[in-house]
């Protein structure tokens, strides 16, 4: 058995791993995200939201106008760490 038929299985097994670390971690931050604007939109009440994706499912800047004397509007970003990219780990 030579070197070169091993790397081919080896290969293939670790784009698999890839691939499905990238839909699970992306599955998870989107979970993390929407928990998070949840709680951020329960507790300020705005009048109107707006969001804004920062990386794809990295993050969101969100923009809440709230009715307050003080504050008109709140500015919150959101970023997480990038679960969808194992090659992205040292």
């Amino acid at each position: 058995m030579d070197s070169s038929s091993w790397i081919l299985p080896v290969v293939i097994v670790v784009a698999l791993v890839i691939t499905a670390s990238y839909f699970f971690g992306r599955r998870e931050n989107a979970a993390i995200m929407r928990v998070c604007a949840a709680a951020t939109e329960k507790v300020l009440k705005p009048l109107d939201q707006s969001y804004t994706w920062v990386g794809g499912y990295v993050g969101y800047k969100a923009q809440y106008k709230v009715k307050d004397d003080i504050f008109k509007v709140v500015r919150a970003t959101l970023h997480l760490k990038p679960r969808m990219s194992l090659l992205y780990y040292p």
